[in-house]
């Protein structure tokens, strides 16, 4: 059984241990695994009986997201192909084994003991005949090799750097051949669960190549196949909301092909490594209306790696299209020669390809628009073995809201406080706009247990880097819409707000409870993003950015139907504004027991007065100096039974 390796825990407020007992704590910082995958991750239908496939075999996962190649692949697979579990990948992309589904939920059988999770099984394969210039029935003289690399998940460096869960011992990834003479599978390979800097420490390697010569012709059949599996383990966290996705294991360059040797490591492809990236400094997206040529990047980091044995002279260059297809920039860098990766693991250092600037602005319009980004890299005119490859594209969207990430967490981040928390958002205006919304992408967790956590939406103003004087927060209690978690929710501010300069827009959590915003670990906004259990503001130490959304317009808010959890009683101030005395009506409230905290802009409690057991109390409030005040009415338990702002 594990114990809580999936749960980070930094920056605690006050923290007691008692023996071997999980930490008992009155606020913390926490980033946790996923407990689904995000609806954009979408699976593809089951396969359809086709042609069993011919040698070569070859995926490297570059040219495509989501589920596995049903080209190549059986469908529906628990796999899925991305671009953000490994910065480094041997070249763009690659499929991620882990605990959730093919319908994107945690295995309905996941438990800290150990289970099987995903399996990545091949289309039959022709592996009875080599199709090569004088095609034959296969032998074991035919050198027929099957090669990949692997990654276990988790990452390497400081826990706050790292993106995945990384296996434990008892965990394992499994390979397997199917053997036709004994109509089963024969277990070929396996590996148990180990940390990525245990293995560049015993290997010098991050990614750990495998290759295993076909010798036995009982494979040799004409619908032979190969299967990846993983067996895994949830770890012993302590609340539903904690527990999510655990010991991933990524694969990539799957190679099956006759006329190899287990050495033969290299291939004549030169390929992109690693996401394209945003061609604005700061965000993935942001308003039309706030766009300026500030905001574009200097140059863009362009990640290339040769898999030959010797250096290759290739081509990089990029194009920028509008909206309507026309190309609007372009950007050769000419030719560079790409030294080979093994056996030293680098990368093309040229200037003109490597760091490739971007000496053009955006023809930006009015409305929502795209513009999309097309990267080449090209050996001489007729490329090389692997074309896939050496293309990625960006799409850069200019629409009415701000976005520091891609729209897919990797990541829960929380606070988790006996009382009020706040988590806010750094956006810089280039000029005065109105804000109607905010967007948050809530993760699901199991059993739905955080859309029962209310809040509070909330904008602030700049106090010299973190957030000042709050400059709107909500009347009513929000939730999070339990049919909508894995994706972001939109709520419309109860009334528009006009800013302008540096603004933090979040939330105020009401209640204790870990509320699971997305966490976007591939693009590091650590800066901008904030937290507070008390009267300190603190940026996460987490490199990631997360999933918050402010929207401009009127436009963001048509049709707009959010699931607000409503004051249920009424709760009058009197006289307001204030000197000395304010008085409540508290029609149809149980005030037995209760008590009035008074918070200041800044979301300190300032006051705190017992409410009787009547329909009016009188709360004296001569200490407060001017300004503005939320009076929130708490019971017995301390739920949020009302709340009013007042000023003095």
């Amino acid at each position: 059984m594990k114990r809580h390796s999936g749960l980070h825990v930094i920056r605690l407020a006050t923290l007691l241990l008692f023996g071997d007992c999980l930490p008992v704590v009155h606020a913390q910082e926490l980033l946790t695994p996923l407990q689904c995958r995000p609806a954009a991750m979408q699976v593809s239908p089951a396969s359809k009986q086709t042609p069993a496939l011919r040698l070569p075999f070859f995926d490297d996962f570059s040219d495509y997201t989501g589920a596995p190649d049903a080209a190549r692949w059986l469908q529906p697979s628990g796999a899925w192909v991305n671009r953000d579990y490994d910065a480094l990948p041997p070249t763009l992309g690659m499929v991620t084994l882990d605990a959730i589904d093919a319908r994107g939920q945690l295995y309905s059988h996941a438990s800290t003991s150990l289970f099987a999770a995903d399996t990545l099984q091949s289309l039959p394969i022709r592996l009875d005949s080599v199709w090569d210039n004088a095609p034959h029935a296969a032998r074991p003289s035919d050198s027929i090799c099957f090669s990949f690399y692997y990654l276990p998940g988790g990452g390497s460096g400081p826990e706050w750097e790292r993106v995945g869960s990384r296996p434990g011992p008892q965990d394992s990834l499994i390979l397997e051949f199917w053997n036709a003479a004994q109509s089963a599978w024969s277990r070929v390979w396996s590996t148990g669960g180990n940390s990525v800097d245990s293995l560049v420490a015993a290997t010098g390697h991050r990614w750990q190549r495998v290759a295993l010569m076909i010798e036995d012709e009982d494979f040799f059949s004409v619908d032979f196949a190969f299967r990846f599996r993983n067996l895994c383990s949830l770890d012993d966290n302590p609340l539903p909301g904690f527990a999510g996705n655990a010991d991933q294991w990524l694969l990539d360059y799957i190679w099956l092909d006759a006329c190899r040797s287990r050495h033969d490591s290299t291939m004549h492809d030169v390929a992109f490594v690693g996401a394209p990236p945003s061609m604005l400094k700061h965000f993935q997206s942001m308003p039309a209306r706030q766009y300026t040529p500030d905001a574009m990047a200097d140059s863009l980091q362009i990640v290339i790696t040769n898999r030959y044995s010797s250096p290759i002279a290739t081509r990089y260059q990029y194009s920028v299209y509008a909206p309507d297809g026309s190309r609007v920039a372009f950007y050769d860098g000419g030719y560079a020669n790409v030294p080979p990766f093994l056996p030293d693991e680098v990368y093309q250092t040229a200037p003109a390809h490597a760091r490739p600037p971007v000496p053009f602005t955006f023809p930006v319009g009015e409305g929502d628009q795209t513009f999309l980004i097309r990267h080449e890299v090209r050996e001489g005119v007729g490329g090389d073995e692997r074309g896939e490859n050496d293309v990625m594209t960006f799409e850069q969207h200019f629409a009415d809201y701000f976005a520091y990430d891609d729209g897919l967490p990797e990541k829960g981040y929380g606070v988790v406080s006996t009382g009020q928390s706040r988590i806010a958002v750094m956006f810089q205006m280039s000029v005065a706009d109105t804000l109607t919304a905010v967007a948050f992408f809530f993760n699901r967790t199991l059993n739905d247990e955080n859309t029962g956590i209310t809040f509070r939406v909330a904008v602030w103003n700049d106090a010299g880097g973190v957030p000042g004087e709050m400059l709107y927060c909500d009347e009513a209690l929000r939730v999070a819409d339990a049919a909508q978690v894995g994706s972001f929710q939109r709520y419309a501010l109860e009334w528009p707000l006009v800013v302008s300069g540096t603004v933090y827009v979040g939330l105020v959590q009401q209640m204790p409870g870990y509320i699971n915003l997305g966490f976007d670990c591939g693009r590091d906004r650590r800066s901008r993003c904030f937290y507070s259990t008390g009267n300190v503001w603190r940026t996460t130490v987490y490199s990631g950015s997360l999933m918050v959304r402010p929207y401009f317009g009127r436009a963001a808010v048509t049709g707009l139907d959010v699931p607000t959890l409503r004051d249920p009683a009424v709760l009058t101030l009197f006289p307001n504004p204030v000197r000395e005395t304010l008085h409540l009506n508290l029609t149809g409230i149980n005030t037995e027991g209760s008590v009035a905290v008074v918070y200041d802009v800044m979301g300190r409690p300032v006051l705190t007065a017992a409410v009787g057991g009547g329909q009016a109390a009188a709360i004296p409030v001569t200490t407060l100096g001017k300004g503005c005040y939320l009076l929130v009415l708490r019971d017995s338990r301390g739920n949020t039974i009302a709340s009013k702002r007042f000023i003095k």
